[in-house]
């Protein structure tokens, strides 16, 4: 049943990657069977909140620290909406989907909202504060929505590669701030 399941993920992946539009039939299958989940991240980091900001603001920053992005495009009528690529890991096989981000810059960080293609969305919120401690903290919170039936493969491939994103963002951040000192 999982082999079955990774290879209509994989048609659909390569369908999307090949420009044959999919949404129908991820929101059919995300109507039927949508499943949410909500995760976070968060990392102290060696810098002031005021020099982490501009980093953490800055999509381009953020899409080239992410393990699976391999491409990005700006639009050219919107500066907040790229193109995005990414590779999979698929057992053994790397399809790749290409699918829209729209960032949103905030007063304490950057919003994101993806439109992955086959019922697939996430919304994330990039925050860098004071914590409780003092310390300067950078967290991620993310709402992930896809169809249920696919959400293990989904929900592990967003959270590892998140997961790997802030261990990125922390070292460009310190290391930011060690050259600025």
């Amino acid at each position: 049943m999982a082999l079955l399941l990774h290879l209509l993920l994989n048609v659909m992946i390569s369908c999307n990657a090949a420009g044959i539009d999919t949404s129908s039939i991820g929101s059919s299958i995300t109507n039927l069977f949508k499943s949410t989940k909500n995760f976070s991240t968060s990392r102290v980091v060696n810098s002031s909140v005021e020099a982490a900001l501009p980093i953490v603001q800055d999509p381009e920053a953020l899409m080239k620290i992410n393990p699976i992005i391999t491409n990005f495009v700006q639009s050219p009528d919107d500066p907040l909406l790229y193109t995005v690529t990414d590779t999979l890991d698929v057992i053994g096989l790397h399809p790749t989907t290409t699918y829209t981000a729209k960032f949103t810059v905030n007063p304490d960080g950057l919003s994101t909202d993806v439109n992955a293609g086959a019922g697939v969305t996430t919304k994330g919120h990039w925050t860098i504060s004071t914590n409780a401690n003092g310390e300067t903290e950078v967290k991620e919170d993310t709402v992930l929505s896809g169809p249920s039936i696919f959400m293990p493969f989904i929900q592990s491939t967003t959270e590892d590669a998140h997961n790997t994103d802030m261990d990125n963002l922390v070292k460009l951040i310190n290391d930011n701030a060690a050259k600025s000192a």
